[in-house]
């Protein structure tokens, strides 16, 4: 893989040290961006250093009545946040599910920027109080 071929490149989060060079393993392309979608998506209120407005909504929406309303403009949310905060994503499709009183499923399907790559990413959104 060449460096013009890649899309994204992100370090992995959880620190894990690559089995022979003892680096950080880094995320690239796909998987890069989707852990990026999924970081976005659990990203609450005031926990962005210096943009307390930035955030998904999806974990305020755990303490809603479920109904198509709500679902909507859940839907209608995470599809506008995404496109504003992740460029790389394109032609997003949303699906949200109530599991449980205490829990949300997001599926996120969209589109790689500049390749023709599906990404599926399913979160499950749990309530914490």
């Amino acid at each position: 893989m060449n460096k013009r071929s890649l899309i994204a490149l992100d370090l992995d989060l959880n620190f894990t040290p690559h089995p022979t060079n003892k680096d950080i393993v880094v995320q690239v392309d796909e998987n890069a961006i989707k852990r990026a979608v999924r970081n976005l998506m659990l990203l609450k209120r005031n926990e962005k250093p210096f943009h307390p407005e930035i955030s998904s909504g999806v974990t305020d929406m755990l303490f809603e009545n479920p109904d198509p309303i709500v679902f909507a403009t859940l839907k209608n949310d995470i599809t506008r946040f995404i496109q504003t905060y992740e460029p790389r994503a394109t032609r997003i499709n949303v699906n949200v599910a109530r599991i449980s009183n205490d829990e949300l499923s997001v599926t996120m399907v969209f589109f790689v920027q500049n390749r023709q790559i599906t990404v599926n990413t399913p979160i499950q959104v749990y309530r914490t109080r």
